[in-house]
């Protein structure tokens, strides 16, 4: 799916948020700033499908058992699909985003019935579509050791993982991480060949 800044994009989810909600609002965390610039220097943010992340979104969700599995990615404004499973979306808005309180609190946050609870009971994503009752979702750090999202299921009823599903999840978070790894390697990989006896230094993008 491709997005831009324009809500009508295709994939683009802007939920309305009302000014009666008390919704709770992650704040951001106190190393905001180096995580942005952290983020950006992957260039991870805005490219394609990937479809190593959309079997390991899927795998999981057929684990779990959860209709919904996403690699969240909380960007300045917004949070950012590098993929999804189970909604035909690409990102929503920062301020509802479950996994904005992830990236704030650095570790794995449980919401096992979204609807009775204080922080997220009318929240657009419950109250609305895709109704979120269930959360579940753990960090996802880039290489340099920030939290720049989550890895999370979600499911439309009430549930409560047992210790060793989080242990689980956690998992999948790591090989997510050793996915985003690998690829920030393949872009900072600089390739050497000869073409007709004339030394040709190629970057990752193919430019020279």
């Amino acid at each position: 799916l491709i997005s831009d800044n324009s809500s009508q994009a295709v994939g683009v989810v802007n939920y309305p948020i009302d000014a009666r909600y008390i919704m709770k609002i992650a704040a951001h965390p106190e190393d905001e700033s180096e995580r942005l610039s952290s983020l950006y220097s992957s260039n991870l943010l805005d490219t394609p499908k990937d479809l190593y992340f959309d079997q390991l979104t899927a795998q999981a969700a057929q684990v779990f058992n959860t209709p919904i599995c996403a690699v969240s990615i909380i960007d300045s404004d917004r949070q950012w699909f590098k993929s999804i499973y189970g909604l035909d979306v690409c990102q929503t808005g920062r301020d509802e985003a479950f996994c904005s309180h992830v990236v704030h609190d650095h570790e794995l946050l449980e919401v096992q019935n979204a609807i009775e609870h204080p922080d997220f009971h009318d929240n657009p994503l419950v109250i609305g579509a895709p109704n979120i009752r269930f959360y579940s979702g753990t960090p996802i750090h880039d290489t340099n050791g920030f939290c720049i999202g989550s890895f999370c299921v979600i499911d439309t009823e009430p549930r409560q993982f047992t210790d060793d599903q989080k242990n689980l999840l956690i998992s999948f978070a790591l090989q997510a991480e050793a996915l985003i790894a690998l690829q920030v390697i393949q872009r900072e990989k600089t390739i050497f060949i000869f073409l007709n006896g004339i030394l040709v230094i190629l970057d990752y993008a193919g430019s020279r």
